[in-house]
């Protein structure tokens, strides 16, 4: 099977810094994608809210990521002792 050398040394260029600072000020208690996403319009970024979406998962997939992965559905039940 031939695989080009590309593929092999293949590197994302996309730098997502910015993005994810901006999310996290924007960000508050309980906020959702929807009301995050309208922050940062508000303040004047113009971003796609493909790229924004895909920033705020994997920046917020460590916390409810490992909820789903350990099949926790509330927050709750990860403090109930066995």
């Amino acid at each position: 099977m031939d695989i080009y050398r590309s593929y092999f040394y293949y590197r994302s260029k996309k730098d997502d810094a910015p993005i994810e600072e901006a999310i996290r000020k924007a960000a508050e208690f309980g906020d959702g994608f929807d009301k995050i996403y309208q922050r940062l319009k508000k303040a004047g970024y113009t971003w796609n809210h493909k790229k924004v979406y895909r920033v705020y998962w994997k920046t917020l997939s460590h916390a409810t990521g490992n909820l789903i992965a350990y099949g926790q559905t509330t927050v709750q039940s990860l403090y109930q002792t066995n």
